[in-house]
């Protein structure tokens, strides 16, 4: 899960229960090692930097919410091309709520409605308040234990 200062807490802690739920193992990275305040004030700590962990090492990416979270990694160009590089390798992507904002940074077609979407194979997308959480989360599990990775790659 690729975060930074002012991400959604409850978002990551639901996303994390989830997906521990479904067998996976969810690591926390960042652009920076230092833990990472969240928006109500709270403070996670990240696994990994972007710069020191390959997306190798993954299934999949999930960006999840908070205003100043995406708008922050928009920023960090090692923040993108982690986010890149997991789309080049075919791995699967998760968005939801601001987090979205960095896939539309890279050009991804994550454009949708009120709910949970995938715009193209191993891209997920939540959206608004008909994408519960564990919806979400459920839907990233899905997609991981029946396609791994996609079979495609962005040029």
């Amino acid at each position: 899960m690729l975060i930074d200062d002012g991400v959604d807490a409850l978002c990551v802690a639901r996303l994390i229960a989830e997906l521990n739920r479904a067998g996976a193992q969810v690591k926390l990275v960042a652009p920076q090692l230092s833990p990472v305040s969240s928006q109500l004030g709270g403070l996670l700590a990240p696994d990994h930097t972007v710069s020191q962990v390959s997306v190798e090492a993954f299934d999949a990416v999930c960006v999840p919410s908070g205003l100043f979270c995406a708008e922050t990694l928009q920023l960090s160009d090692d923040a993108l091309k982690f986010v890149q590089d997991a789309y080049n390798e075919g791995k699967t992507l998760a968005a939801t709520g601001e987090g979205v904002q960095v896939l539309r940074a890279l050009g991804m077609p994550v454009d949708g409605g009120d709910s949970i979407d995938e715009p193209e194979a191993g891209v997920i997308v939540g959206h608004g308040e008909h994408c519960t959480l564990s919806n979400f989360g459920r839907r990233i599990a899905k997609r991981l234990s029946r396609e791994p990775y996609r079979t495609h790659r962005l040029s």
